[in-house]
């Protein structure tokens, strides 16, 4: 945005400003418009629909670090926020990091999917981190993501700290029977996972002998 844009936006009516608003999107709203100036974001603050923003959704889009650090913003600050969903959008775990460390102490959001970024181990590891001191998230998808056994090693470490998550799907990560082996470890601590989709992993007899032993003592629906 332009200086001169910049300066207009000074001079607008508020009334005026919340109808250009209205036909922006939310992603829009939050990660091109914020910190353009003070009075924009104060009257972004006072606009009913930021206020009642509870999903953010983005797909096939690569999303760049600086909209990574307004999505970071809306964790932090926008106190409606439920659901996140970026698919496809060329996330990694620089990115990541930055998004689970405001999830560490976020209360409001419930579903965070990041399907389709290859976010790897690394990435793997800050959700883990996040897990374990986050008590609000309710499904985590990381379809796609790449962590591998490696990064469902330090996920199932972090379930058997985590009371509250109630969906994980890892489908298509490169998990195989070692993986698996993990997630079962912490299936026998962990009661509160009612959902745990491992479909399209290389999971072979010895995968499926573990999830059968854990299905003996642990009530958790199982996606393969």
């Amino acid at each position: 945005m332009t200086h001169q844009d910049s300066a207009s936006l000074l001079t607008l009516p508020v009334e005026l400003i919340h109808m250009i608003f209205d036909n922006l999107s939310d992603f829009t709203i939050i990660c091109s418009l914020r910190q353009v100036c003070t009075r924009l974001n104060t009257i972004m603050d006072a606009y009913p629909g930021y206020q009642e923003l509870d999903t953010l959704f983005l797909c096939n889009e690569v999303v760049g670090c600086d909209q990574i650090k307004h999505i970071v913003n809306a964790l932090r600050n926008n106190p409606t926020l439920t659901t996140i969903k970026l698919h496809n959008t060329a996330i990694g775990a620089v990115e990541v990091q930055h998004l689970t460390n405001a999830l560490k102490n976020n209360t409001t959001l419930t579903e965070f999917h990041l399907n389709e970024n290859h976010i790897g181990v690394d990435g793997g590891e800050h959700f883990a981190d996040a897990l374990r001191n986050n008590k609000t998230l309710l499904t985590l998808n990381l379809t796609g993501a790449g962590v591998g056994d490696e990064g469902a090693y330090l996920l199932a470490f972090a379930l058997q700290h985590n009371t509250t998550l109630t969906t994980l799907n890892l489908g298509s990560n490169d998990i195989h029977a070692e993986g698996v082996q993990h997630l079962v470890d912490a299936l026998r601590t962990n009661n509160t996972l009612t959902t745990l989709n491992l479909g399209s992993n290389d999971i072979n007899a010895e995968g499926v002998q573990y999830l059968s032993d854990a299905l003996r003592t642990n009530n958790v629906s199982l996606i393969l």
